[in-house]
């Protein structure tokens, strides 16, 4: 342990944010593979990894793995390479109450000045962020690091992993995983939670109590207290980022939120009740922060709106492609898209602002799934949708879910139809994951619906079977391209595409991917990668990144 000694000469920081950790497919496999490889968590993630001389690889692993061999390290592909929503959301917040912060992007790649930090500089808290991680072992690597370095520091962890843990787990859960296995010091249970740092940051700086600080909990004396619930309503338009605070990153993607919350109920997300009153920011303070934007980080490629449904209201969205048409900005976007409410007008908007892509939350091919659902739309209006961004050339990525309550062999029939015959150009389907905060728990008893998380039944289907299904589709859809979501997902499209690779290049290289994947689901035993497919692969690469430019 390095002696960390208060004094007048070293910085103070009052909060340093963490970024995302960035684990390996070996680690994430041993991890997963320990809760059986019959479980649905582990043959969900069985879809998005191959195995190569014995090593296990995600897609931009491999992809990552050619650069490295040819030492092309300007194109490598990772999550931090788009710079974080919440690290840039929670920074200006805390600078506008005149609390101090830091940030690290990268945990992994920059160990090194986080121990600079730790070590040099008087940090009082720590904000650990969890938006990406699956299971705990980053957050138990990530406080052991900080613990080996700085024990007086206080850990914050919040984020989704917390919030997920406290909707799906009861006390007694929560508080085991709390004291013995993240050992934080305090949690942050809220979908916002910007305000309860404030709190808790200031309670600390002055020794004042922290019990009446709400969505707090944390272990006293080896009990749970759990501080009061309320929602927090942190209002967009007051808090919109201050790029000036990020401007010596050299940023070439990046996340932006324009709306907080979503203003439709589906029935299988619990994210509205969860994330409280959807409010949007007008057109005008959206092309305030992108001016912004541009003026502090010149070198950027692309931004991700991330807005659960950025075309709506429709009247809002067109007025701001419009804006953002008169603004001639060089950067392309991407974003999810609510496809029942495509128009050719908002779509010939969308590609003349430099859209290079859409997030499709179809869910289902299926009208009486969708009714189920409550999505408001119908197989129709989603056919409709996506000719016409088929025809403006803006990708399209469908995002399916296998299993809802009412599900059946007919229904699922039905969605693999609609898929081969989409037009989509990428798409995925995932087991419905069982959430007793989603609407459609309320109708457990008309469902039968049992379980939760990644095991359940209802009166039409069980889990196992859903699992059986997401891999029978993944087999036979021959075409439309399936995306893996470990560690790939429609994100890693557009880095691949800015480095060159053309949108039919990357759904090749992916199909050679899912090759092998197919192989190990028909045969087990048989998971080696084919040399000839992972040869194909990298000739793909090195004619578009390894190859000399004037060759």
């Amino acid at each position: 342990m390095k002696n960390i000694n208060e004094s007048p000469e070293m910085e103070k920081i009052d909060c340093l944010i963490l970024g995302h950790y960035e684990m390996g497919t070996s680690e994430i496999h041993s991890a997963l593979k320990a809760g059986g490889v019959t479980s649905g968590s582990y043959r969900d993630f069985n879809l998005g990894f191959v195995t190569l001389e014995g090593n296990n690889y995600s897609l931009t692993e491999l992809y990552n793995s050619i650069l490295n061999k040819n030492s092309v390290e300007d194109k490598i592909v990772r999550n931090s390479n788009t710079f974080n929503a919440a690290i840039s959301y929670l920074g200006t917040y805390l600078n506008k109450r005149n609390t101090s912060f830091d940030y690290i992007t990268s945990v992994d790649l920059e160990k090194e000045r986080l121990e600079k930090i730790l070590t040099e500089k008087e940090v009082l808290s720590i904000a650990l962020l969890t938006t990406l991680y699956v299971t705990p072992t980053p957050i138990i690597e990530i406080v052991d690091f900080i613990r080996s370095l700085n024990d007086k520091v206080k850990i914050f962890i919040g984020g989704p992993y917390i919030s997920t843990m406290c909707r799906t787990h009861d006390d007694d859960y929560i508080a085991y995983v709390a004291e013995h296995v993240l050992k934080g010091d305090y949690y942050i249970n809220s979908s916002q939670g910007e305000r309860a740092m404030v709190n808790l940051i200031e309670a600390i700086k002055n020794n004042d109590p922290i019990d009446d600080i709400e969505n707090v909990f944390y272990i006293e004396d080896g009990k749970l207290i759990k501080n009061k619930m309320k929602a927090e309503q942190n209002t967009l338009n007051e808090n919109m980022v201050d790029w000036s605070l990020f401007k010596s990153d050299n940023k070439e993607y990046v996340n932006i939120r324009t709306a907080i919350s979503c203003p439709f109920t589906c029935a299988f997300c619990g994210f509205p009740e969860n994330a409280g009153k959807y409010q949007t920011v007008p057109p005008e303070m959206v092309i305030e922060e992108l001016h912004q934007l541009v003026k502090f980080n010149p070198e950027i490629k692309s931004i991700y709106f991330i807005d659960d449904t950025f075309n709506v209201p429709k009247k809002r969205f067109k007025e701001l492609l419009r804006l953002m048409i008169k603004s001639n900005f060089d950067f392309k976007w991407h974003s999810y898209y609510r496809c029942q409410f495509a128009d050719e007008e908002s779509i010939e908007l969308m590609k003349e602002s430099g859209c290079e892509g859409v997030f499709l939350g179809i869910e289902s091919g299926s009208d009486t799934i969708l009714g189920n659902m409550n999505k408001g739309s119908k197989v129709r209006q989603y056919e409709k949708g996506i000719k016409l961004l088929k025809r403006a050339g803006i990708t399209t990525f469908g995002a399916f879910i296998t299993g809802f309550p009412g599900e059946n062999e007919s229904t699922i029939k039905e969605t693999i139809d609609f898929i081969e015959n989409s037009g989509l150009d990428f798409f995925r389907t995932q087991m419905w994951f069982c959430e007793h905060i989603t609407p459609i728990w309320r109708q457990r008893e008309k469902y039968d619906i049992k379980g939760e998380g990644f095991t359940w039944s209802h009166s039409t289907m069980d889990s196992n079977t859903a699992s059986n299904y997401v891999e029978e589709v993944f087999c036979n859809i021959k075409n439309v391209t399936w995306l893996p979501q470990h560690d790939f997902d429609f994100e890693n499209v557009w880095r691949l595409v800015h480095n060159g690779i053309s949108i039919e290049e990357i759904k090749r290289v992916a199909k050679l991917f899912n090759k092998d994947i197919k192989k190990k689901i028909l045969n087990p035993s048989n998971f080696e990668m084919a040399k000839e497919n992972y040869q194909e692969i990298e000739s793909i690469i090195s004619n578009k990144i390894l190859m000399p430019k004037d060759v």
